[in-house]
């Protein structure tokens, strides 16, 4: 390199590009994004009433190598997946915060290790049968503590649940072993699916080859690493 040749540290470059773009990066990077998009996709152009119904076809980057979220670690598993399934709660907004999702509210012991779910009362599955703190416990059960040949990833995620119980069909408690001011962000993590109970005491393996949940979509075909056709219920 010649004397007359300078590189600039990469700190410089950051300041010389801020005064230069006096905008903030979510700003930045929403004109941006704004501008790639083509005109057709433009949120103006969307209807600004949500609609019951209809169908969603949309391509998922990747074929996902499980249909079981509870195995799952790849979010092109979640991108195919997550429309399907029910959450006792879940994550939501920016910065995020837990929501409930299938949980109606929820209240929290003095010594913050009960944790006590009051759960929707008509929620039910794809296949009509209703959703129950009984799919809820089971679902949590198969995470913690997965029978034999059973993967779970999350299985140490959630360790800290010591008791599942579900003392009525709208009311899931879970006793912690200890205080943990993370566990509702943990608990609302997107692999936490619930799956229903009857199907699996029929068969534990039935979400690596069925996609059958409580969702807001329900499936209605695919095509292998190309595209996934949705109904919206």
């Amino acid at each position: 390199m010649s004397e007359e040749q300078t590189v600039a540290r990469p700190e410089v470059l950051e300041k010389c590009i801020a005064r230069a773009f006096p905008l903030s990066r979510r700003t930045f990077g929403a004109a941006l994004l704004g501008a790639m998009v083509p005109p057709f996709f433009h949120p103006a152009l969307a209807d600004e009433s949500p609609r019951r119904g209809g169908s969603l076809i949309y391509a998922v980057l990747g074929t996902p190598p499980t249909l079981d979220c509870h195995a799952a670690n790849s979010f092109a598993t979640m991108h195919f997946l997550a429309p399907h399934y029910s959450l006792l709660v879940k994550l939501e907004g920016e910065p995020m915060y837990v929501v409930g999702d299938l949980a109606l509210d929820w209240t929290v012991s003095d010594d913050e290790t009960i944790y006590t779910f009051r759960l929707h009362p008509e929620v039910h599955f794809h296949d009509g049968s209703r959703l129950t703190s009984a799919d809820v416990k089971a679902s949590l059960d198969r995470i913690c503590n997965p029978s034999p040949g059973i993967v779970s990833l999350r299985k140490l995620r959630l360790a800290i649940i010591a008791a599942i119980e579900a003392p009525d069909p709208t009311t899931v408690i879970i006793r912690l072993s200890r205080r943990s001011p993370a566990f509702l962000g943990t608990l609302a993590e997107p692999w936490n699916v619930i799956y229903s109970a009857t199907k699996l005491a029929e068969n534990p393996h039935y979400p690596e080859k069925t996609i059958m949940g409580s969702g807001s979509v329900r499936r209605e075909g695919v095509r292998a690493g190309l595209t996934c056709c949705r109904r919206a219920l």
